[in-house]
C-alpha cells in the first residue's frame, strides 16, 4: 500500500486513508494542458510530443496503483458485502483536503472457519 494508502490497525478496526492519488490526476491534465499549448501556440511538435511522453508515463503510473489498489479495495468490499451499516466512511477518494477514510471493524473481515 504505501505512498498511496495507509493502513492503520487498532485492537477492535483497521483504518484505511487514501492519499496522494489526485496528484497523478492533477499532474497529468496539466501535462495535457501544456502540450496542447505547445502544439497550438509556439507550434513545437517535438517540446509537444516529449510532454505526450510524460502525460503517458502518468497514465501508467495510474494504472499501476489501481492494479496495486485491488487488495485494499477488496478488503473494503469483503467488509461491505458482510455487513454495510458497520463500515465507516467518510471523505473523497480524489481529495486532497478531505481524504477518504474507511473505518472497518475487524469482526468483519475475520475468516470463517468450515
Amino acid at each position: 500500500m504505501g505512498f498511496f494508502y495507509e493502513r492503520t490497525e487498532t485492537k477492535d478496526k483497521i483504518i484505511i486513508k487514501c492519499k496522494y492519488l489526485s496528484l497523478l490526476y492533477a499532474l497529468t491534465i496539466l501535462a495535457l494542458i501544456i502540450s496542447f499549448v505547445v502544439i497550438i501556440y509556439l507550434d513545437s511538435w517535438f517540446l509537444a510530443l516529449a510532454l505526450w511522453f510524460v502525460c503517458l508515463f502518468y497514465i501508467v503510473m495510474i494504472i499501476f496503483i489501481v492494479l496495486g489498489s485491488r487488495k485494499v479495495d477488496s478488503e473494503i468490499k469483503k467488509a461491505v458485502k458482510k455487513n454495510r451499516s458497520k463500515v465507516k466512511v467518510s471523505g473523497i477518494k480524489w481529495s486532497f483536503s478531505n481524504p477518504r477514510i474507511v473505518e472497518i471493524p475487524k469482526e468483519l473481515l475475520k475468516e470463517e472457519s468450515t
